[in-house]
């Protein structure tokens, strides 16, 4: 009945089980990746595609890790990047040459001062040196001697752990990284269409599933029985498969009091205007449908309202616009084309 795809099944308990959340938070997560890729696609510069040779599943794991690489990433670079600005004043240096200072009996105090009140005297009265100088700063070092006195005065800044020459180097690595994340990302943004496909392989098995936990149980739970809906032309073909299958079923015409889903019949041309009575709730089953009365009093009105040509060969160029750029939007410019007719009527008269 899945694959015939005509029958609306009573549910007569929402299931909610461990089973039915696994399956109800990984469509989540599919339509969550769909959309980060849909992001990347949208600023991907190279539009080849290349293959992709592994099933949806597959491709749902590795996006989903690169994602998480990828804003790994990003928050080391940032990081390093907070690093670097504050360890670039003091220039490159070692570690190596750092510890040999310290091992000799040294203690480093580091300073940063605007080159204007820096004394060149300084390197003469005190172990002074200078690691970085620019046209409006200078920092330096002065080591000082364990067991004598240290006599130098000034506000003392935060020596860098990592100097900055190692600091670019491990900024770069990570920068490479993250650009072949993202062009991985990119490859992958061309399969959408393939994840698309997985959901809809869970949602078909998420729903089997939800009907048979949710049937109502007979017979000592020996029987699952369930009720639903067909539309009556389409009573035939349900009865000669259920036939088929050996599946015993009764059959009665719906009423009001069990509450079927509706399904409007429309012509055509009434069908266009199907969208202004989903905007506000469609009939109850047995219900007049004023679909049909949408046309005439609506052409009439937007023709009253609107009644200029020049506003009108406007809607019509964007419905033939919106047709090319925006074919999920197809009934609604179909409408908009129609009313625009009404208005070129009224204008004309």
């Amino acid at each position: 009945m899945q694959d015939l795809g005509m029958v609306d099944i009573n549910r007569y308990e929402k299931a909610v089980d461990q089973h039915s959340k696994d399956l109800t938070d990984r469509l989540l997560h599919i339509n969550q990746t769909v959309i980060k890729l849909g992001l990347i696609a949208k600023e991907k510069k190279d539009k080849r595609t290349e293959p992709y040779h592994d099933d949806g599943d597959s491709l749902l794991k590795e996006a989903t890790e690169l994602f998480s690489t990828r804003e790994s990433l990003k928050t080391t670079i940032h990081s390093i990047s907070d690093q670097l600005k504050a360890a670039e004043p003091w220039g490159p240096f070692t570690l190596q040459d750092v510890e040999k200072i310290r091992d000799l009996g040294y203690a480093i105090h580091a300073y940063m001062q605007p080159v204007r009140h820096f004394d060149p005297e300084w390197e003469k009265q005190y172990p002074l040196f200078v690691l970085e100088r620019t046209d409006r700063q200078i920092s330096y070092i002065v080591l000082e001697v364990r067991g004598e006195p240290y006599e130098f005065r000034g506000n003392e800044a935060v020596f860098p752990a990592i100097p900055c020459n190692v600091l670019r180097e491990e900024l770069n690595e990570k920068e490479a990284e993250l650009q072949q994340c993202t062009a991985r990302l990119e490859i992958l943004s061309d399969h959408i269409s393939l994840l698309k496909s997985h959901a809809n392989e869970l949602s078909s098995k998420l729903d089997l599933y939800l009907t048979g936990a949710s049937a109502e149980k007979q017979v000592e739970d020996h029987i699952d029985l369930l009720t639903g809906f067909v539309p009556t032309d389409r009573t035939t073909e349900l009865e000669l498969f259920l036939e088929k299958e050996s599946l015993y079923y009764l059959s009665s015409p719906a009423e009001t009091s069990d509450n079927p889903p509706v399904k409007l019949k429309n012509s055509w041309f009434s069908s266009l205007f199907e969208p202004i009575g989903q905007m506000y709730m469609l009939p109850v089953y047995d219900e007049l449908d004023l679909t049909p009365y949408f046309p005439p009093f609506y052409m009439l009105f937007f023709g009253f309202c609107l009644g200029d040509m020049g506003y009108v060969l406007l809607l019509i160029l964007g419905r033939l616009l919106g047709r090319i750029f925006l074919p999920k939007m197809k009934g609604y410019l179909n409408l908009a084309f129609f009313l625009g007719l009404g208005s070129v009527i009224m204008a004309a008269l």
